[in-house]
């Protein structure tokens, strides 16, 4: 299920890459333009009626997402003549299946069950993960029983009805300074990503062979990392996080030196693979980091955080190339201080979680600053 859902997140990014891949033009009423610019500048000069477009493909943007369009509309219109709530979900299913709705439900961890009194749920789930692992045995059940009745005992001397919200990630002034961290990073690093990522028409060569060679480089550093950090006691989750964010800026910063010489395709199809792929590793590393630094109760509280912010940074990151206009340097310019920031803040208040004991609870009421009532 987990590679399922990893399976549709990347195919909706992929969808942007395409659906959003502009045409170039080429000339305008027999008058040879080189960039968007000249055509812009023909256009208000209305010496451009005509324009010519060049594709690598037709992209769903030219198509206006017909099939999609066409078959959505069609379901809802049948939807709109059901006679009974069954034919009218039915349809409505097959509309959402054309309007991309598509949702996927995992099992929750064993350690949340407990900690919502579902002691029998966490019994079935931590046994059937045991079998699959092969290290099931029959005292097994046995010793998983007293553990799971010693875990229940301590929920239930803790206080009832506990409510946690966003302001629990913010309950100590470590906390807070923690939490603030993470929102800002994942900010910065959504930006070179989705602004890079959402404008790979500017690159030279195909569209298709650029995805191709950035998705087996992305690959290729996560199981790189993966296996140094399995090996290698000291490469932990902040030297990931370090390595990925350096590698970025030094990037962007090639860009900019090469931007106005015979290089400058090379450099620019080089850097951003690189970039893009150590952005999702700086992903991967952050995501394991909020999992282990943050206490069980408020753990998913952080992951949609943290997510969210993420979002914010990829709608707003591919507008970054209009600053072009100004000048081209610019847009890469504002990454690379995106990406200083964000490496600045993180040494400064993210600690090492690698091998660091999960913590289940808050920090204790007298030491909070919020979120005292629970």
């Amino acid at each position: 299920m987990a590679e399922t859902t990893a399976f549709i997140s990347m195919a909706n990014v992929t969808l942007m890459v395409f659906a959003g891949a502009t045409p170039t033009v080429i000339e305008c009423d027999n008058i040879t333009i080189s960039s968007c610019h000249e055509y812009e500048n023909l256009k208000n000069a209305s010496r451009c009626s005509n324009p010519v477009l060049e594709y690598q493909f037709e992209s769903v943007q030219v198509e206006t997402l017909i099939i999609s369009s066409m078959g959505s509309a069609l379901f809802n219109l049948i939807a709109s003549y059901s006679s009974n709530l069954f034919y009218f979900a039915l349809w409505r299913f097959f509309a959402g299946i054309f309007a991309g709705g598509v949702s996927v439900l995992l099992e929750e961890s064993p350690r949340w069950l407990v900690q919502k009194g579902r002691i029998e749920e966490a019994r079935r789930l931590l046994i059937k993960i045991r079998k699959i692992d092969r290290l099931y045995s029959e005292n097994f059940e046995k010793d998983l029983d007293e553990v799971l009745r010693i875990e229940a005992e301590k929920e239930e001397d803790a206080e009832n009805d506990k409510k946690y919200t966003f302001i629990h990630l913010c309950c100590t002034w470590k906390m807070l300074g923690q939490t603030a961290t993470f929102l800002v990073g994942f900010i910065c690093s959504s930006m070179p990503m989705y602004a890079l990522l959402f404008n790979m028409e500017k690159l030279s060569g195909s569209i298709y062979w650029n995805g191709a060679i950035i998705g087996a480089t992305r690959w290729i550093i996560n199981i790189t990392v993966s296996l140094a950090d399995y090996k290698l006691q000291w490469f932990g989750r902040k030297m990931s996080v370090t390595l990925s964010t350096v590698i970025t800026l030094i990037c962007l910063a090639e860009i900019i030196v090469f931007m106005k010489t015979e290089l400058r395709g090379t450099v620019l199809s080089i850097g951003t693979n690189l970039i893009i792929s150590m952005c999702a590793q700086l992903f991967l590393s952050k995501y394991l980091i909020v999992n282990e630094l943050y206490p069980t109760a408020v753990r998913n509280l952080a992951m949609s955080a943290v997510s969210i912010m993420c979002r914010v940074g990829a709608m707003f990151s591919p507008q970054l190339f209009y600053l072009s206009d100004i000048a081209e340097w610019i847009p890469y310019a504002v990454l690379i201080g995106f990406q200083f920031v964000d490496l600045l803040i993180f040494s400064l208040f993210i600690p090492e979680t690698k091998g660091v004991h999960l913590e289940n609870h808050l920090p204790p009421k007298h030491e909070r600053i919020f979120g005292k009532s629970n």
